[in-house]
């Protein structure tokens, strides 16, 4: 029971931005999906003269008939496609983002319990954390940079 809530709080500190990774997660959805969706040009398809011809058509041209529903119906289903593809990107990289974070407290938690356990120096502790959280900086910076090598 200790080692799950040594491992919870490991986690919690990576998403509430103690530790390094949290911060990834906030970018996706602060950064990276509303500048996907900008890219999207709703102006076009939200305009008014796209309205009106989805209304029109959904009337069947029959201009005694108003039922506008099936137009709106239309212009929901058309959006919702148009925004699943980055909506489905930043459901991606988060999930590899907490993977990433889950791997990193799985990997700090057992070090926790091993120098509790071998009743290490406190400065040998601090030293070997510091050296772990270059390590991981290291890994991070070498991640990104094959992320955008393979991106080009």
């Amino acid at each position: 029971m200790e080692i799950c809530r040594i491992f919870y709080q490991n986690f919690r500190e990576h998403l509430d931005g103690v530790r390094i990774g949290g911060d990834k997660v906030y970018n996706v959805f602060d950064n990276q999906l509303p500048a996907a969706l900008k890219r999207l040009q709703f102006d076009r398809q939200l305009s008014m003269e796209n309205i009106r011809k989805l209304i029109i058509e959904a009337d069947g041209y029959q201009p005694h008939l108003i039922a506008p529903e099936q137009g709106y119906r239309r212009l929901i289903e058309s959006t919702l496609v148009t925004i699943r593809g980055p909506a489905e990107a930043a459901v991606d990289a988060t999930h590899s983002i907490l993977k990433d974070l889950v791997h990193k407290a799985m990997s700090e938690t057992p070090q926790k319990r091993l120098s509790a356990l071998l009743n290490e120096d406190p400065a040998i502790m601090e030293r070997r954390s510091t050296l772990a959280k270059r390590l991981e900086l290291y890994r991070s910076a070498q991640a990104e940079i094959d992320t955008v090598a393979w991106s080009k």
